[in-house]
């Protein structure tokens, strides 16, 4: 008789900011492990699905591929909202080089004073 055994779920503390020219995160785990993760803020359309540098990533989100990253062409603008498809796909990312399968995750993300006050 095979008893499937549960995976246990790791609980990741993750702070991401996902400024004008580079995307910085951390994680922790919660057993001592603190793992960092920095980017620039770049991204363009592609088809790639892989990439030869550790500081650019092919990505697919909703059907559509991306490189995000060193290589990536175009720079945020002077926009500082994160709802921006760049911040978005760039605190996804971020999240996504942190976790393993399973993990849960308490999630921070940085964001300008305007977005915090704002009522809508």
């Amino acid at each position: 008789m095979v008893i499937a055994q549960e995976t246990k779920k790791a609980l990741k503390k993750i702070v991401v900011d996902s400024g004008k020219f580079g995307t910085k995160a951390i994680g922790y785990d919660g057993n001592g492990k603190i793992q960092k993760v920095y980017f620039e803020t770049k991204m363009n359309p592609t088809s790639e699905t892989q990439t030869s540098d550790e500081e650019t990533f092919a990505i697919e989100l909703n059907g559509e591929r991306f490189l995000i990253g060193k290589n990536a062409s175009t720079f945020n603008d002077s926009d500082t909202t994160k709802t921006k498809d760049l911040h978005r796909n760039a605190i996804y990312t971020a999240i996504h080089r942190l976790v393993n399968d399973n993990d849960e995750v308490y999630l921070v993300v940085g964001c300008p004073i305007s977005v915090y006050t704002d009522k809508e």
